[in-house]
């Protein structure tokens, strides 16, 4: 090498490192490594990602920015993140200036294969579609956690769970075109035996504008990926919460505490704890931090969830009379399906059991949730109710229950009579 060559590469060295040294002083956050950005605190902490994020944005306030391509000219646009769980900020950015975040070119990138199959191939086992969707989506969470030039590097090679990702693609799209040529025979079937098939694919299938496949499949999957998990989700931490510490109803008749549960369940562990969004046009978030164009600002539901200023020092303690309900029914699944179970059944988690978050787009717990389950005795109760209502007209039967820390469930049941009649109050242990 002449002394010309050296002295090129020294002098390149040195002006990237006062680059580098001039900008990893202007971003917070975790630390910022030569080339990499933030990169390998991203690896290191795959596995608790979401606390990881938390841990972050509470040492900076609510918002901070890293880059995790630290090269110029990127890490200022499309290398630049803003990670953001100040209330104002979620706000602005899913609201006030939506237009400005759309998901952008990266999430279409990550997701394009999965939301648009084109794919196809026999021989696959024909119940494996929940497997392989789960396969999907946890390599497409890896996709967002590295540089768009590395995951295609490894989806060219066909490395690692890129491999899991091929796969699985095949299985999703020779399942959604079986229940698309399924459900189009059973339509066909209708017009002679009307009966009417209402699902929401049916209706895009009833249309007067005809559909291409790919659209029902694209349709099909978005309604799956929207609505595939996130209730089963939510009531499993739900009842691991419950079995930890056992909870008193108030107002069962009208399921008023266990929606606050299940609210203070989603406050916690959000069904999809993260999600990102592209900035088309520079802006300003309300907390002043300046976002430029061709950025991404990712914005944590898990870490909001948590914040001191917003829930207070127990922010990390699971207390439903916290919660302000509302009037919505937007939780008639969940609480019909938690109410089955707490009426009827008594849930401690099995002995040795680790509950642990798994790394994918849904928070799933990441060895699922194994409880022993013990039937409650509700012979007594009814006989209770047989009694009472002997020879009387009941109208309704209200049964207000407390669960004591024992597990044992203490209930009242109030049988209202008809119109004039008093309410009849029967305690039950």
């Amino acid at each position: 090498m002449d002394v010309s060559t050296a002295l090129f590469f020294l002098t390149a060295i040195t002006a990237y490192l006062i680059w580098f040294t001039f900008i990893s002083r202007t971003l917070k956050g975790p630390r910022v490594w030569p080339l990499l950005g933030s990169l390998p605190g991203l690896v290191e902490n795959s596995e608790r990602m979401h606390d990881w994020i938390a841990d972050n944005l509470r040492a900076c306030g609510g918002t901070y920015q890293t880059c995790i391509c630290a090269i110029p000219w990127l890490a200022r646009k499309q290398g630049l993140v803003t990670v953001t769980c100040d209330p104002k900020n979620l706000e602005h950015i899913l609201k006030i200036r939506f237009d400005n975040y759309p998901k952008g070119p990266t999430w279409q990138a990550v997701f394009h294969e999965l939301l648009d199959p084109q794919t196809c191939a026999p021989g696959f086992p024909e119940n494996g579609f929940a497997s392989a969707f789960d396969r999907a989506t946890e390599a497409s969470l890896q996709r967002f956690i590295l540089p768009e030039v590395l995951w295609r590097f490894k989806k060219w090679l066909q490395l690692g769970m890129e491999v899991s990702l091929s796969r699985s693609l095949v299985h999703i799209d020779q399942y959604l075109s079986d229940i698309i040529a399924a459900r189009k025979q059973e339509l066909m079937g209708q017009q002679k035996d009307g009966n009417p098939h209402d699902d929401l694919l049916s209706r895009f299938m009833k249309k007067k504008d005809s559909y291409s496949d790919s659209f029902l499949q694209h349709v099909a999957l978005n309604f799956i990926l929207a609505g595939r998990d996130t209730s089963s989700v939510a009531l499993s931490w739900f009842f691991w919460l419950w079995s930890d510490e056992p909870l008193g109803f108030e107002e069962v008749d009208r399921l008023v505490y266990l929606k606050a549960a299940l609210s203070e369940t989603l406050r916690l562990y959000p069904s999809v704890p993260e999600d990102s969004k592209h900035v088309v046009a520079d802006d300003v978030l309300p907390d002043g931090t300046f976002v430029p164009a061709g950025s991404s600002v990712t914005y944590s539901i898990y870490s909001a969830g948590r914040l001191k200023s917003t829930w207070g020092d127990d922010c990390l303690e699971f207390r439903p009379e916290r919660i302000c309900l509302g009037k919505d029914l937007a939780y008639l699944q969940m609480k019909s399906i938690a109410a089955a179970v707490l009426l009827r059944h008594k849930l401690s988690i099995a002995q040795g059991h680790r509950v642990e978050q798994k790394m994918s787009l849904t928070l799933f717990m990441k060895h699922g949730l194994k409880v022993n389950v013990r039937e409650r005795d509700l012979l007594p109760i009814m006989e209770l109710i047989r009694k009472e209502s002997a020879g009387k007209w009941v109208t309704n039967a209200r049964i207000d229950c407390t669960s004591e820390m024992d597990g044992e469930l203490n209930c009242a049941i109030k049988l209202n009579g008809s119109e004039g009649r008093d309410n009849m109050v029967v305690a039950v242990a």
